[in-house]
């Protein structure tokens, strides 16, 4: 009978001291299996900070308002809605480039 290979335990990466709870939960996800390489990393930790820059400026709308009054009393849309979107983005392009997205079960439960 054919023996089962030992699967390869890889010591963890250690996430980046800056991030936030959730994305370090996603580093530590990610770096569980898919990405080890140096670049891969970079591409990650990129990855990471969007997902936190886009969190602090939902945070930031959520106190101030999704609209903003101007110098000269006019309404506009805040400007951290584009941050928002942006980092949003960046981070989902960033983690479909690194295989991330593709496996659901990799970021287990995690909710961003």
């Amino acid at each position: 009978m054919a023996r089962k290979p030992t699967p390869i335990v890889l010591d963890p990466i250690p996430a980046p001291p800056h991030l936030s709870p959730i994305a370090a939960a996603v580093w530590a996800a990610a770096t569980a299996s898919k990405v080890r390489t140096t670049e891969r990393l970079a591409l990650l930790r990129l990855a990471c900070e969007s997902l936190d820059r886009a969190d602090q400026a939902r945070d930031l709308i959520d106190r101030e308002g999704v609209c903003v009054k101007t110098g000269t009393n006019m309404t506009r849309a805040h400007p951290a809605l584009k941050v928002e979107r942006d980092s949003r983005a960046t981070a989902a392009k960033l983690l479909r480039q690194l295989g991330v997205d593709r496996e659901p079960s990799q970021l287990g439960s995690l909710c961003w």
